[in-house]
């Protein structure tokens, strides 16, 4: 199963990444101001079995230090804490702090060090949020820094990662020259075994991708022989790779069978947490159940098959693993002879959202579909599953042509006594007619590529407009939900003008008509905007809450926490904090809560506001009638969060957006927080 095969070593190589980038640091002389890395050093296994107590450690040896490198370099070991714990958000933010630091800072070696360790580590999660482009570009900035700080300790590291990241891209070629690079690196520099283990490793698995069986089997060997100084996440990579190598490419099933199963047996007695979570003992139970399939046990395949489904409830939702384990329901029901059954489960299948899961996985269900109806004797859904089976066979052995191309240019180019040989012959024989003839093809290549260029362009900025139309068509109906739904503050605040002198006799209610009809003004004004300063929303939230004391018995506490660098002039999202407070005010608490409180703290963050609307009530509840939901305001938390959606597809900085339950943190606490995150350099007009 091959997508999640590249899951598990996306993930192997993040983390094997994480634990290089402090353990391998090598510390120049002239470096006093890292001396810390000794002490990194001896808590990586403490960051991936507790990161939380890691956090704690690294924070508190922060607290005595200045703003140096060293105060820094603890701050880069903070974010990779947050990334373990899944909070990739935290990670990249305090990741690009450490970037913007070095970015400004006198240049000197060891910032050199400290910057190639922050680009890095921003690659690798740049890896974990599948955006391989950026990654690629952050490895390659890490490299040069690298290489400018004089440390060639790292280069075998960074050329390493560069590998795996274009081999998830499927780029074999520029894959295998940067692992090859990487193996003359360890060699020059008499390396240790290590990160030659990973790079054999991951050859061996490239080798497997382009279906190389004899180069696959030969780089498995090469790694084995340094599997027993590995650690245990690494050999349960290792032996998860091979087990995937022999049941689909080597067609050796038995050999896959035991493998599978050491892979199983390895997961239940993992120590670290890392690999014994129930996705990957989930996926472990497929993998198995697979292999029973493919040699006719149907007992032994249900029995697994269930199981990963089992594991499957108490892991997190994973949308390709889903798909995969009712695939096999379904060519299980196949092997029974149970058509009605296995077509129930393939049409469900084609109610997901197959964007996102891998091509072969959607090939091997189409196959199946063909099947089914062929048994059936429907032959002409048979006929068109047949055609969607070929196309991928005919895609895949065009890519498998294309690769084994880029795999004989890279042995080429490798052996430069036969390249300077071969050159030496062309220069020779090639006359000045076929070099006329070179040129001209090379010239239509071009314009074909250009032209083709121009048109990826031109179609990507239409959907993008039309996604773009689309959004704003959302935000419009929204808006026009919410005024449908109000009678006219026009209307309303221009008859409470009309009544104002007639309450002459009641100085008593004067102030609160006053201040209804200033929160129906500002309240107008807020709608008709997309952003408004900081002060005026503050205003308008403030008016809003002496209204509501003077009309509910219940007494609200609201505690205003605006730090004093906050510019008050700065704009954000408008009624951004309006419909959060007064969601909690309606909502949050019960009549009978004696302690209700709100409270509202407005910060600076990397030249970024921080919005939070916190409550002690009964917690955020979606769907739930009557309790603190989005469905309860309406229309209007929904209208904030399309918003801020639609803005960030025109932002090069992003705002944040976010509903927190804190009843289920497990810390004792309750209500609901809402938190927005709004840079300072944001555009906010929607043209």
């Amino acid at each position: 199963m091959n997508t999640y095969i590249k899951t598990i070593f996306i993930l192997a190589v993040a983390a094997w990444l994480a634990c290089c980038n402090m353990g391998s640091r090598i510390k120049p002389a002239d470096c006093d101001e890292i001396l810390l890395n000794s002490f990194i050093s001896n808590h990586v296994d403490s960051m991936i079995v507790a990161p939380y107590a890691a956090m704690d450690i690294y924070k508190k040896m922060r607290e005595n230090t200045s703003d140096s490198i060293s105060s820094y370099s603890l701050l880069l070991e903070i974010s990779d804490c947050y990334a373990i714990t899944g909070d990739t958000d935290s990670a990249m933010m305090i990741n690009r702090k450490v970037i913007d630091y070095c970015e400004r800072e006198k240049v000197s070696p060891c910032l050199f060090m400290l910057q190639a360790e922050a680009y890095i580590k921003y690659s690798t999660r740049m890896v974990e949020i599948e955006n391989t482009d950026s990654a690629i570009v952050y490895t390659k900035k890490a490299l040069d820094a690298m290489m400018k700080s004089g440390n060639r300790q790292r280069l075998p590291n960074i050329y390493s990662a560069l590998g795996s990241i274009y081999q998830t891209k499927s780029d074999f070629s520029q894959a295998s020259h940067y692992y090859q690079r990487t193996l003359f690196v360890i060699d020059s520099l008499k390396m240790g075994n290590r990160i030659r283990f990973l790079t054999l490793h991951s050859l061996a698995k490239l080798y497997s991708d382009i279906e190389n069986i004899e180069q696959a089997e030969y780089y498995f060997q090469q790694a084995e022989k340094f599997l027993d100084e590995m650690q245990e996440w690494e050999k349960i990579g290792f032996i998860n790779n091979k087990a995937v190598f022999y049941t689909t490419v080597g067609k050796d099933y038995q050999k896959g069978l035991e493998y599978h199963q050491n892979y199983n047996r390895y997961i239940q007695a993992d120590q670290s947490g890392y690999f014994s979570q129930p996705q990957f003992f989930s996926l472990a139970a497929a993998n198995l159940g697979e292999v029973f399939l493919l040699i006719g046990q149907t007992d032994s395949a249900r029995y697994y098959i269930d199981k990963a489904k089992d594991f499957y409830k108490l892991s997190a939702p994973w949308h390709t693993l889903e798909f995969y384990i009712s695939g096999l329901n379904a060519r299980l029901a196949l092997l029974e002879n149970k058509l009605n059954e296995a077509e129930k489960i393939l049409l469900k299948q084609m109610l997901h959202n197959i964007s996102s899961i891998e091509p072969s996985i959607i090939h091997y269900h189409h196959q199946q579909l063909e099947e089914l109806y062929a048994r059936k004797n429907d032959f002409k859904n048979a006929y068109q599953y047949r055609l969607k089976v070929n196309a991928y066979d005919d895609s895949l052995r065009n890519t498998k042509v294309r690769n084994n191309v880029a795999e004989m240019e890279m042995r080429y180019r490798q052996d430069t006594t036969l390249l300077r040989k071969d050159l030496r012959i062309a220069v020779v024989e090639k006359s000045a007619s076929r070099w006329q003839s070179i040129a001209w093809l090379s010239l239509l290549l071009l314009v074909l590529l250009a032209a083709a260029a121009g048109a990826f362009i031109l179609y990507t900025r239409r959907k993008r407009e039309q996604e773009y139309r689309k959004q704003v068509a959302i935000v419009t109906g929204l808006r026009m939900e919410i005024v449908r739904n109000r009678v006219s503050p026009h209307f309303v605040f221009n008859a409470l003008n009309v009544m104002m002198p007639s309450l002459d006799q009641h100085r008593e209610l004067e102030r609160p008509f006053r201040l209804l009809i200033q929160m129906l003004r500002n309240n107008l004004r807020a709608s008709e905007q997309v952003a408004v300063p900081l002060e005026e929303e503050i205003d308008l939230v403030k008016n809003f809450l002496l209204l509501q004391e003077i009309g509910d018995r219940q007494k609200i506490t609201v505690d205003w926490q605006v730090a004093d660098d906050v510019p008050i002039d700065a704009r954000i999202p408008s009624m951004s904090i309006q419909i959060p407070v007064e969601n909690a005010v309606k909502y949050a608490f019960t009549s009978e809560q004696e302690d209700a409180r709100i409270t509202i703290r407005i910060t600076m963050m990397n030249n970024m506001i921080g919005i939070v609307i916190d409550d002690n009530g009964v917690g955020f509840q979606p769907g739930v009638t009557g309790a603190f939901s989005e469905r309860g305001t309406g229309s209007g938390l929904k209208m904030l969060r399309r918003t801020v959606e639609l803005l960030n597809t025109r932002n090069q900085y992003q705002m944040a957006f976010s509903i927190e339950n804190k009843n289920s943190s497990g810390d004792g606490s309750h209500g609901t927080r809402v938190s927005i995150v709004v840079p300072l350099e944001y555009q906010f007009e929607m043209q």
